[in-house]
This record gives structure tokens, C-alpha cells and sequence, in this order.
């Protein structure tokens, strides 16, 4: 099995200490962002990631399902120079070698979700390109 140690060094630390004083800002402007991507799904007739009612989302990611799977999906978003991926490199079933047959909504997930750009920094003309491909998937 692989492991990592998952130790860092003072500057890493010092490094981390100091964007936790950012943090509200950071999540802040994940929302806004996450957002704007909802409100063009909706006008677009798109599926919209869930909500769970009694829960505030931070947006470490913005995941969509894409109706053109997702190996053409991440293509359109490449040629654009979006980088965009796979929420997950693989469904904890088949790590654990279970038939996926047994878990067709993991393996639905697998095939069509697509995490998009959603960070801090990111331009508003950025989301907004994000946005024209995101709709078209």
C-alpha cells in the first residue's frame, strides 16, 4: 500500500498560519463564484450541485455532470486551456476490488462528473469562459 508522510517543514507551516487570517475572504469569494456558476447552469437548464439543507459549503470544488461524458468533457475544457478534473481518480469500490455493477451511481458519477476551476484569485472573465463551456457540456 502507498503512504505519504504527511509532515511539513516550519516554513510550510508558518506559510499555512498565515493564509488561515484569509480564510472567511478565501470562502467568501468560493461562494460568490460558485454562485455565479449556479445561477448560469439554472439559465442554461443544467443540473445544479446539491444543497444540504442545514449545511454552509466552503466550495473546495465545483462539480458538474456533464451530459457528453467526461473524457470529451475535460477535451472541450483543454483545448480552452481550462484545466478541469476528475472530482476523484477512482470510486472506493473499485480500490477495493468490488463489482461496479453494484454501485451504479458511484460508477454514473465516475463517468460524467467534471470539478471546474473555483478558487480564490480566480477573474471574473475567467469564471465567465468557464461558465460558456460549462453549459455547453
Amino acid at each position: 500500500s502507498l503512504t505519504y508522510p504527511f509532515l511539513m517543514n516550519d516554513l510550510q507551516a508558518s506559510m499555512g498560519i498565515s493564509q488561515l487570517v484569509h480564510i472567511g475572504e478565501f470562502i467568501q469569494s468560493r461562494e460568490k463564484i460558485a454562485d455565479f456558476y449556479t445561477e448560469r447552469l439554472k439559465e442554461a437548464g443544467k443540473a445544479v450541485p446539491g444543497v444540504f439543507l442545514g449545511r454552509k459549503r466552503i466550495f473546495y470544488r465545483y462539480v458538474i455532470a456533464s451530459e457528453i461524458g467526461i473524457d470529451e468533457s475535460l477535451s472541450i475544457f483543454e483545448k480552452y486551456k481550462i484545466e478541469t478534473k476528475r472530482p476523484i481518480s477512482l470510486p472506493l469500490h473499485r480500490y477495493l476490488k468490488l463489482e461496479n455493477r453494484d454501485f451504479p451511481n458511484s460508477e454514473k458519477a465516475f463517468r460524467e462528473n467534471v470539478s471546474i476551476p473555483i478558487y480564490p484569485t480566480l477573474k471574473k472573465s475567467e469564471a465567465e469562459a468557464i461558465a460558456k463551456i460549462m453549459t455547453k457540456i
